[in-house]
């Protein structure tokens, strides 16, 4: 006597499903052909870019006297600056009232910065990386007389190593006179409880 065999049940999907379902692979689809036309966008590619700086020794440069211009080239971007492929070129310029009497520039990893003097220029054909800069120290002396100005034009610029060139002027600080520290004056006044003034014989403790 064969086994009885129970009578098996297909569900039906509802109407509101099947619309439901059908909908979703339709947002999908369209999706997919929205990604494939626009295309999604990539992260930017890391790229070095120069900054420019200066710095004075001493900070207020003498007139007739001598000093130093310090320009510093910065590499502020997140991607090495490689002077092998295209030299790094670093110039200055310098202004009636100031002379040049050397240049000199650091030797960054593993490789010599070379300057010339007659065109105040460096040239530099190894690898910077991101927030490594280079120093070029240009000795001058002031031909400026004192009290004529409070300030000279330096002009500096830098190109080459995979970045986009850079310029600036750089003012120079002529002065006879030395960079202050501490406190020039202090003076106290003595007050009541209130806040009022005290103008009191004996009102303050010293």
């Amino acid at each position: 006597m064969r086994g009885l065999r129970r009578p098996m049940h297909r569900l039906k999907p509802s109407a509101g499903l099947a619309k439901t379902v059908c909908k979703t692979l339709s947002l999908l689809v369209m999706a997919g052909l929205m990604l494939a036309i626009v295309g999604v966008p990539s992260a930017s590619a890391a790229a070095p870019w120069w900054q420019i700086s200066s710095e004075t020794v001493p900070t207020n440069l003498s007139p007739g006297g001598e000093g130093q211009v310090i320009v510093v080239v910065s590499n502020l971007g997140d991607a090495p600056i490689d002077g092998s492929k295209e030299p790094v070129v670093i110039t200055g310029k310098l202004p009636a009232g100031l002379s040049a009497t050397e240049i000199n520039g650091p030797f960054k990893n593993g490789t010599q910065v070379e300057c010339t003097l007659a065109t105040l220029t460096c040239s530099f054909a190894g690898v910077l990386n991101p927030y490594e800069q280079i120093s070029v120290t240009i000795a001058v002396k002031v031909e400026e007389p004192l009290g004529t100005v409070t300030s000279l034009p330096v002009e500096a610029g830098v190109e080459g190593g995979g970045a986009a060139n850079a310029s600036r002027v750089l003012q120079v600080p002529v002065s006879g006179e030395s960079t202050g520290f501490g406190v020039a004056s202090l003076e106290l006044t003595p007050f009541n409880d209130d806040a009022t003034p005290a103008t009191q014989a004996g009102a303050h403790p010293f």
